[in-house]
C-alpha cells in the first residue's frame, strides 16, 4: 500500500447518515460535507469534515499520511472542533475497503462507484466487544 491507493478519496462528497441509537442517546441524523485533498507536495492527504449531527455542528480536520514501519497501514491523525485528537491506522484490503482502527472505534469505508461510498462505523467500551455505531453514504457529483 502506498499513499497513491487513496487517490479514490479525492474531492468533495456530500456525506449523509445516521448515529445509531443506543440505551442513552436516541438516533441522529447528520449531513455535510467531506473534503479531500493532497497537501505538502503529495506527502499527506488532509480530509475535511463539516457536518451537522442533530443540532450540532461538527468540524474536523484530519491528516493522512505516515505508514507505520511495515508499510501495510497508514496513519491517520484527527482534530475536531471540541478540542478532540484521534490517531487511527488505516489499511486498504485489495477490494479497495478501507478499514480504518482506532481506540475503542472502527470502521470499514467501501467504494461503492467512482461517485459513491459507504462506511459503517463500530464502537467499543473495551476494544473486545463491538457495537454498530454510525452509517453514512458519501456521493459526488
Amino acid at each position: 500500500m502506498d499513499l497513491s491507493s487513496l487517490n479514490f478519496l479525492l474531492g468533495t462528497w456530500q456525506t449523509e447518515g445516521r448515529v445509531l441509537a443506543d440505551d442513552e442517546t436516541p438516533a441522529t441524523l447528520f449531513s455535510g460535507t467531506d473534503t479531500y485533498e493532497w497537501v505538502l507536495h503529495n506527502q499527506f492527504i488532509v480530509h475535511k469534515v463539516d457536518v451537522t449531527m442533530g443540532d450540532t455542528k461538527v468540524e474536523a480536520v484530519e491528516f493522512i499520511g505516515e505508514f507505520d514501519k511495515t508499510g501495510q497501514s497508514v496513519k491517520l491523525h484527527s482534530f475536531d472542533n471540541q478540542g478532540n485528537y484521534t490517531l487511527m491506522h488505516g489499511q486498504l484490503d485489495k477490494t479497495r475497503r478501507l478499514h480504518i482502527t482506532g481506540d475503542k472505534m472502527r470502521a470499514t469505508l467501501s467504494v461503492v462507484n467512482e461517485h459513491e461510498m459507504h462506511a459503517t462505523w463500530e464502537k467499543s467500551a473495551d476494544n473486545k466487544t463491538w457495537l454498530p455505531w454510525m452509517e453514512l453514504k458519501l456521493t459526488k457529483s
